[in-house]
């Protein structure tokens, strides 16, 4: 009897020792955006919980998002939670909890995991399942790995436990049910110290697309997204916008300027487009969803 009660505690010992929280704003993620249809280009987004906020009474943190190497403006991505116990972390999606993560699935577990705009997918048939579970040392410290059975290009999903995907902080089932962008999660870090350098590339920044730095680029946005019918566009400025919008394949499928802080349109075909927006010499991308 007391040789399994020592068995049992060093099991929990074990498990609980491994267990690093998601949520903290020391935590930087730097994340390089990959155009799926343009080859070589690519961009780098600096995520990095900043504050909290209270909403129906629950705290949260607010992750925000930079595309700028000095760190100098930041944007927010969304509201998220955590909860310790059951090892879960939760966006808060129209005002409701949806699952980003679960850190304690096991081998034969289907992760339901929200995406990586905020929404579920709604008409994603495929089933992320863990395939194995494993344990690897980064900078003295050991993490828990879950691998999935949705490989892209080769490359399959991964979550490590602290770090969260491999593919960014916020891209789950990203390759389950896109295959437009290719974003890989480049380097974490805490504080100002290294925990994870991913060896493909062995940079935390790598910038092909024009962005100035230090300079806050012009704020835009299209709701809803995804959509059934019209999107509509929002910018923080009446500048000129030379607005052009590609499908999955880069194919131009709509080109028009404005003079206007708002613009609403339709596109005539389901699928995923990219939305380009230029004003003077700043420029601005969405990815979008038609149902």
């Amino acid at each position: 009897m007391k040789l399994l009660s020592l068995l049992l505690f060093v099991i929990l010992i074990s498990e609980f020792g491994y267990t690093q929280s998601f949520i903290d704003t020391a935590k930087i993620w730097h994340v390089g955006q990959w155009s799926g249809f343009a080859p070589n280009s690519c961009y780098t987004q600096i995520y990095q919980f900043r504050q909290d906020s209270i909403v129906n009474n629950q705290t949260y943190a607010v992750l925000k998002i930079s595309p700028d190497s000095t760190l100098t403006n930041w944007y927010n991505v969304g509201l998220f939670r955590e909860d310790t116990i059951l090892k879960r972390v939760y966006w808060l999606i129209n005002n409701q909890d949806e699952l980003l993560y679960d850190f304690s699935l096991q081998v034969g577990d289907t992760a339901k995991v929200a995406s990586a705009f905020g929404n579920p997918y709604p008409n994603c048939g495929v089933e992320m399942i863990v395939d194995s579970i494993a344990y690897h040392d980064y900078f003295g410290v050991t993490r828990k790995h879950w691998y999935f059975n949705t490989p892209y290009f080769n490359n399959p999903e991964i979550w490590i436990e602290g770090i969260g995907n491999l593919f960014g902080p916020t891209e789950n089932k990203v390759f389950v049910c896109t295959a437009d962008y290719l974003p890989d999660l480049l380097c974490y870090s805490e504080g100002t110290e290294l925990k994870w350098i991913n060896n493909t590339y062995q940079d935390c920044y790598i910038q092909t697309m024009g962005v100035t730095e230090n300079q806050a680029p012009f704020e835009i946005s299209c709701a809803p997204n995804p959509t059934f019918d019209f999107f509509q566009f929002q910018s923080n400025t009446l500048d000129k916008k030379e607005i052009s919008i590609l499908n999955a394949l880069g194919e131009l499928v709509l080109q028009t300027t404005i003079i206007s802080d708002r613009f609403e349109f339709r596109l005539n075909h389901p699928g995923i487009y990219f939305m380009h927006v230029q004003c003077g010499d700043s420029k601005q991308s969405i990815k979008l969803i038609q149902y």
